[in-house]
């Protein structure tokens, strides 16, 4: 035991200093490459400091995963008994009768279900009375999905030594349960309150849900490999089980949070609890229209971004890091706009002036030179395809999919930095439901036109940045791998989507 804590700790140390370095080395570079620090200079310096961070955690993230051995829990070889596990269908609006009724297949012997039923459509709410599995409904929905748990939990808590939370589109292999309180009944993880199964889609024979999930895969392996040793897995809030006691004691669920899966884990973690990933595979459904991406991205980034407001004293450092770079991840884009529009109108270059500026970099500042592009263009573009092939990604998905959810950006960002701004400033959040659509029942094809008339602000600006171009074009050359989707955007989304189209819930 002695051992694998000093491992752990070695391992979040060397995260944390790699981390550190990278982006020391990162900042400096650029440093030395402007040539004067006027007040725009300046500004932008700053910008490329906050983009620099983002740069930084993702290679480190990839390079350790990759050198490190994987650590999984430990697990009870076999089951000496069975102790009683709820499995909690949580929906709103957004039942699959279909999916509701695998639920019934699982091989563990001591487990009950429950369909926790927010719905106020008619539709769905006659297709779960015609489920046959016991129900349980409100009269409000006070506290959203987090209410609807602890509703559940003061019912029947104190009944069940574990539960699973699965949303309404929720997929478990028949073993998922078994494999799952394995790991939960082994003595050496008593202190563990979420065990976090991995989760892949499963609807991936719509053209669109396959490209913006291919790197699935990746993820998956980064929160495998350094998950649990660097302390950033909390809660997915879904196709996880948790130990019913540890969340009853710290208050149940957390009401006052949209993403009440990181502030209960959060929770959890300050009272001295663990939340860990395990080696069982679960699926989920991911978009299926760019329409419902968008509307599930920009909820994730108002519930996410709501958690600036959680105290974070008792919380590791490691997990505070992970929970800034989640908020990080949505942020960067208010960030990024307006440093691309900055390179673009406040700098001039030429083409001549690029080749006289290589010919001149003395073989030292090269060396740095070439560690911008590396991190900034070669890390995405070549670095992570031998891992992702490895995995079971494709040549030809894995650039789909780079491509695609950089362009996805060009038609998202504007409404996600109107809702950002709008949370930052005090804006009521409220847990929508992500349209959740069949990949041969769409109601008409999407044309091109239907595209552009949706990313008409998009298309006004990309057309303002390459008029900027003309300008600075070396701006184009550093960061065509960013540009050239996002300036391509409509293009892109129309010919991965072109037989999708919006369509109601199920």
């Amino acid at each position: 035991m002695i051992m694998i804590g000093r491992l752990k700790m070695k391992t979040k140390t060397i995260f944390v200093l790699l981390f550190i370095l990278v982006l020391a080395i990162l900042n400096i570079s650029i440093g030395l490459y402007i040539a004067r620090f006027n007040s725009i200079n300046f500004i932008y310096f700053l910008i490329l400091e906050f983009i620099n961070i983002g740069i930084a955690y993702r290679f480190v993230e990839f390079f350790l995963s990759v050198i490190i051995k994987n650590n999984d829990l430990s697990k009870v070889e076999k089951l000496a008994s069975y102790p009683p596990v709820a499995l909690l269908y949580v929906t709103y609006n957004d039942a699959i009768p279909g999916l509701m009724s695998l639920l019934k297949n699982q091989s563990y012997k001591n487990y009950d279900i429950f369909i926790l039923d927010d719905s106020t459509d008619e539709e769905h709410i006659r297709s779960i009375d015609a489920s046959g599995l016991k129900i349980l409904r409100r009269n409000h929905r006070n506290g959203f999905k987090a209410g609807s748990l602890n509703n559940w939990l003061y019912l029947y808590g104190d009944i069940y030594k574990y539960f699973i939370i699965a949303d309404s589109d929720s997929v478990f292999g028949k073993d998922f349960i078994e494999n799952m309180v394995k790991y939960a009944e082994h003595s050496s993880n008593e202190n563990v309150a979420i065990f976090q199964s991995k989760i892949l889609p499963w609807n991936v024979k719509n053209p669109f849900s396959r490209a913006v999930s291919a790197m699935t895969p990746l993820a998956m392996y980064f929160g495998e490999k350094l998950g649990n040793e660097c302390d950033t897995i909390i809660s997915w809030g879904h196709n996880n089980l948790h130990r019913t006691e540890i969340i009853r004691s710290i208050g149940g669920f957390d009401e006052n949070f949209v993403a009440e899966d990181y502030a209960t884990g959060l929770k959890a973690i300050k009272r001295g609890y663990e939340c860990k990933i395990v080696n069982v595979t679960s699926f989920d459904a991911v978009p299926e229209t760019i329409q419902s991406y968008t509307k599930r991205y920009i909820r994730w980034a108002k519930q996410t971004l709501q958690l600036l407001q959680i105290d974070t004293t008792g919380i590791p450092f490691y997990t505070r890091l992970h929970l800034f770079m989640a908020v990080y991840t949505y942020a960067v884009w208010i960030i990024y706009f307006a440093g691309t529009f900055i390179a673009v109108w406040g700098f001039s270059s030429s083409l001549n002036e690029f080749s006289r500026f290589i010919a001149g970099v003395p073989q030292k500042q090269s060396l740095l030179l070439f560690f911008i592009l590396f991190l900034y263009i070669l890390n995405y573009l070549f670095l992570r395809l031998p891992l992702a092939m490895r995995l079971g990604v494709s040549l030809v998905e894995y650039y789909k999919s780079l491509f695609l959810n950089i362009s996805i950006h060009g038609y998202i960002m504007y409404p996600l930095i109107k809702a950002e701004l709008e949370t930052i400033f005090g804006g009521k959040i409220q847990f929508d439901v992500t349209e959740k659509t069949t990949h041969n029942n769409y109601e008409h094809k999407m044309t091109f036109v239907h595209i552009i008339k949706e990313m008409s602000v998009c298309i006004l600006a990309n057309i303002l940045l390459l008029v900027g171009l003309t300008k600075n074009p070396i701006f184009l050359i550093f960061n065509f791998m960013w540009l050239a989707p996002l300036l391509m955007s409509p293009i892109v989304i129309y010919f991965i989507q072109r037989n999708a189209t919006p369509k109601r819930a199920i």
